[in-house]
């Protein structure tokens, strides 16, 4: 049953490794076994349940970890706006450039409606909102769920490996 809950969590979430969602799912087992009581249920839901709770705690915890080291976008303009040595403004828009070239057409589409806003409100205090706003504009376009996401995590990635 472990190995079949660290399995579910892996295929919901490609970037854990199984090994490490078993070990904790049996250190789970272990450490609940002494609050069991068999007059409240079968043995099997108990474990079920811990296990369960154990690993979605460990990958919310991950995630929210993730979610405080990246940097957005605006943050990243703020950045090279920011910078108090022209030396280092330079360096960070020449940066900033080179990342942009290197992205695929649909990224850099992407990167336009974002910095152009031309006809486009964007609410950048409100991430998710601006993410709505975006791909809402994307979809009125005619472009698939699968090219908007693979474009939005490829400006992601880039983001995060730059910084």
């Amino acid at each position: 049953m472990i190995y079949k809950i660290a399995w579910l969590h892996v295929k919901n979430y490609p970037g854990f490794e199984f090994d490490d969602l078993v070990s904790e799912a049996c250190i789970a087992y272990l450490e609940s076994m002494r609050h069991y009581d068999p007059r409240r249920g079968k043995k099997s839901t108990f474990l079920w349940h811990v296990v369960q709770n154990r690993l979605n705690t460990i990958i919310r915890n991950e995630i929210a970890k993730t979610r405080k080291e990246c940097i957005y976008i605006d943050e990243l303009r703020e950045i090279v706006d920011d910078s108090s040595n022209p030396e280092q403004r330079l360096l960070a828009n020449e940066c900033w450039g080179e990342m942009i070239n290197n992205f695929s057409p649909e990224a850099k589409t992407i990167c336009d409606i974002v910095f152009k806003q031309t006809r486009i409100y964007l609410p950048v205090d409100k991430p998710k909102h601006c993410r709505g706003v975006i791909v809402r504009e994307l979809r009125s376009r005619g472009w698939s769920w699968g090219c908007i996401w693979n474009a939005m995590r490829e400006i992601k990635e880039a983001v995060l490996a730059t910084y």
